[in-house]
């Protein structure tokens, strides 16, 4: 089977789809703009071994730090490190303290840049460059950075958004993360007929219009670039070694909720304690989708909730 490369925009970047029987697990997304200059950050790759005659190539694991950033360098490298350079890398991730992905390593060039930084160490490409292909890929939606994409699977960047759903995109567009987490809420209960119960049943996310679902969670992936929504809360809970099988599973739940920030030193938080920004919070805080839920039944809601994401686009 043939994979064809598209190209991503003006980037120096090309997305190569394929699908394997292996369950390989993904790395998080964060904006660059989050790590400040001068910070530890850590790439790694295959690169071509310095010995001639070795044709094994060895994975690499290095550290560097964030020497400077551009402001519209040529191909989108304004991502200035000081790493060496090592062939055969190229492609490979730049991440930061938390292993989110910040940034795509790409090349080495010394002198100086297009915009008169001195290149010291290597480039790559940041993550706030490619914002829409984050979300598509998060929600595996085919990338529409090409003119040829089918006409029946429209891009959510370019799509129009159904009424319903206008006032959280322009609450999630404006940064008003709190705000855009209430109305999440409003919308969940209003789309199960819940709203004088003011609390959701697990049978309710059972029902739960799957399509409406997904749109909420294209628009928080969109407009964090990747940070928050329920998918990337469901790629959590699968990598902190949850099934979605429905069954209800509390130590499961709990380790949820240390990676995404609900609870700290063992302790839930309550609603005010969370953090509400798209910098400052972790992966997956928002949306809190928690605080629907009748009591004791949070986390087999959120099995079910993450369940119902296995939609087809």
């Amino acid at each position: 089977m043939e994979n064809k490369a598209q190209i991503v925009g003006k980037l120096d970047l090309a997305l190569v789809r394929f699908t394997s029987s292996q369950n390989y697990p993904l790395a998080n997304i964060a904006d660059s703009r989050t790590v400040k200059e001068g910070a530890t950050v850590y790439n790694s790759g295959f690169p071509i071994p310095s010995n001639t005659n070795s044709q094994q190539r060895k994975y690499f694991f290095l550290t560097s730090q964030i020497t400077a950033r551009g402001t519209g360098e040529n191909l989108g490298y304004d991502l200035f490190l000081s790493a060496s350079p090592r062939p055969g890398m190229s492609g490979g991730p730049i991440l930061n303290d938390q292993g989110e992905v910040i940034g795509i390593y790409g090349k080495a060039e010394f002198g100086r840049s297009e915009g008169g930084l001195a290149r010291d160490g290597v480039q790559g490409i940041p993550t706030e460059k490619f914002p829409n292909l984050i979300s598509n890929i998060q929600n595996n939606i085919p990338d529409n950075t090409q003119a040829n994409t089918p006409r029946n699977n429209p891009s959510p960047s370019t799509e129009s958004t159904p009424v319903i759903f206008q006032k959280l995109e322009a609450l999630l567009k404006a940064g008003k993360w709190k705000d855009a987490d209430l109305e999440t809420s409003n919308l969940m209960l209003k789309l199960t007929k819940r709203e004088r119960e003011g609390w959701l049943r697990v049978e309710d996310v059972k029902n739960f219009p799957r399509q409406e679902l997904r749109k909420m969670d294209q628009l928080w992936v969109k407009y964090s670039n990747g940070k928050f929504g329920f998918s990337v809360q469901k790629q959590i809970w699968l990598e902190s070694g949850g099934k979605l099988d429905g069954e209800p599973d509390w130590d499961t739940y709990q380790k949820l909720g240390d990676r995404v920030g609900w609870r700290n030193n063992n302790k839930w938080l309550s609603y005010d304690s969370y953090t509400f920004s798209k910098y400052n919070a972790p992966q997956g805080h928002l949306p809190t989708f928690r605080r629907l839920w009748e009591w004791g039944g949070e986390y087999g809601g959120g099995i079910t909730l993450f369940s119902s994401l296995d939609y087809n686009p």
